[in-house]
């Protein structure tokens, strides 16, 4: 979720935001964000509506729920705060939409996501709940006669130790993924508990092998 939390010991009294509710939030309600664009201009406060909620978007090749919005964002300000009209913390910002003709799209993790996150850091040290395969790939580019394409290869595989380091893998359930991003995409769309057929190719054979996908433990 693009979240951390940080400990620290100020020197001065510190003013606590107020947090709003996510599921409190409208589309075409007034925010100010709060950032410190290019890294040099700290406290900058810009306008805008809330554009959308529950938009689902992938950075960085991880999907995350957030709220999209209007309120001007320039790298930097990732981090900064997302205000409703009350002065209630409704997000954080963490990312814009870059592109020639496209403007005013901004996006921000709902507060609600921030709380549930920062408290299990807090006091498990990690985020309780979340699917992992565990898997680890990497893919190759090769140029061979009657075949122009990436290939991909297991790296690691953490849960199960039948998955070898070099396997190259062919299909997930019998979808075979054209890219890693493909591969991760299809596992991550499953639940704890769910069990996976993965096949790859090792030794000039093919095989398949079963993993049950847990819970993700740092």
């Amino acid at each position: 979720t693009d979240l951390a939390v940080i400990k620290i010991e100020p020197k001065e009294k510190l003013t606590i935001a107020v947090g709003g509710n996510s599921e409190n939030i409208r589309v075409g309600e007034e925010v100010i964000a709060i950032g410190n664009p290019l890294g040099l201009l700290g406290g900058t406060v810009t306008n805008g509506i809330v554009s959308a909620l529950e938009r689902e978007v992938t950075i960085d090749g991880e999907t995350m729920t957030l709220l999209q919005h209007n309120a001007a964002v320039s790298p930097g300000n990732s981090g900064g705060a997302l205000f409703n009209m009350r002065g209630e913390l409704i997000g954080i910002v963490n990312a814009k939409f870059s592109s020639s003709g496209a403007e005013g799209l901004g996006f921000a993790i709902p507060i609600n996501t921030v709380e549930e996150v920062y408290y299990d850091l807090v006091n498990y040290g990690y985020v309780k709940g979340r699917a992992d395969h565990g898997i680890s790939m990497i893919q190759q580019y090769l140029m061979r006669p009657g075949y122009y394409g990436y290939v991909i290869y297991i790296i690691e595989s953490r849960y199960n130790s039948e998955l070898k380091y070099g396997d190259q893998l062919l299909s997930i359930n019998g979808v075979a993924p054209a890219t890693v991003s493909e591969a991760y995409a299809l596992l991550d769309g499953y639940e704890i508990g769910d069990k996976v057929q993965v096949e790859v190719y090792r030794s000039g054979q093919k095989m398949t092998v079963e993993v049950t996908i847990s819970e993700y433990h740092p």
